[in-house]
């Protein structure tokens, strides 16, 4: 029955995210400049470089970069030629995606999703934050919904803006990616160790990319290595970085490393965390 259970949960989640327009940024129009991300409407079309296509992914090899130009901040919402409403059945329990953030005089990141049934707008949530990170770490925006409807449809808006309402500040950029609907971000995650959680690199054993997943928290100075069996460091891949509370990623190449057992450490104020990981080319 847990297996059932967690096979349709996985095949509901994937329906959801499949609906959400181009997801992941990986189409884009380029018939002529400002270009776009298909299936979404941008800054992009009032003036070239707001939103600009960026190689700088959390998965696949494109994601969306968002840039703050003449004191205004890019956007990104879902449009489908009429309204920025998509069809979306069910009520998902959030929108999640990744982000980084390159913040400057109080720019931030606002998430805003909207879903609605026949009778009007049946849930919503804006997520702001202001704290900048230069690895891809995940957002949730968990959806609140009115009790008796059952949403149709949604749209969604990302957008670089200041805290203050005022004018974005030239040199602050977000790079988004991989957007889909499904759980809180924090469900399902196994607490060990004191809240710090290291998760199992994927794919493992890895021949190109391996990613490294983590979860702190409070806010920590953490550090990423990888080492040999023989306890020398061969990569140093974060170097005592301040993070907020949070689930980040790390992508690591691998194909100049050796094939074999290798150990990824990370440590979170002066505590590490290691687990193994398999390079096989």
């Amino acid at each position: 029955m847990k297996i059932l259970s967690t096979l349709l949960l996985s095949v509901t989640s994937s329906i959801l995210a499949a609906q959400i327009p181009n997801p992941s940024f990986e189409n884009w129009q380029y018939s002529s400049p400002p270009y776009y991300p298909i299936s979404w409407t941008t800054a992009n079309r009032l003036a070239n470089g707001y939103v600009v296509e960026s190689s700088a992914a959390h998965a696949g090899t494109l994601a969306a970069r968002l840039n703050s130009m003449y004191n205004l901040g890019g956007y990104l919402e879902t449009w489908n030629g009429h309204t920025g409403y998509f069809v979306n059945s069910g009520n998902p329990d959030a929108l999640n995606g990744w982000y980084i953030l390159n913040s400057v005089g109080f720019d931030e990141l606002e998430v805003v999703v909207n879903t609605k049934c026949s009778s009007g707008i049946n849930g919503v949530d804006t997520l702001i934050t202001m704290t900048p990170t230069t690895v891809y770490k995940q957002f949730s925006a968990c959806i609140s919904y009115t009790p008796g409807c059952t949403a149709d449809s949604a749209s969604i808006f990302i957008e670089l803006t200041n805290a203050n309402f005022g004018a974005t500040n030239n040199g602050s950029y977000i790079i988004v990616d991989d957007l889909s609907f499904g759980p809180c971000a924090t469900s399902g995650i196994d607490a060990i160790n004191n809240g710090v959680t290291l998760e199992s690199a994927y794919p493992n054993p890895a021949s190109q990319l391996a990613n490294i997943v983590y979860a702190i928290p409070n806010s920590s100075m953490v550090s990423v290595s990888l080492y040999d069996l023989n306890g020398r460091k061969v990569m140093n891949i974060l170097d005592n970085t301040n993070q907020t509370p949070g689930r980040y990623k790390i992508p690591v190449d691998v194909t100049k490393l050796a094939n074999g057992v290798y150990a990824y450490t990370i440590t979170v104020n002066g505590v590490p965390y290691t687990q193994k990981l398999v390079v096989a080319k």
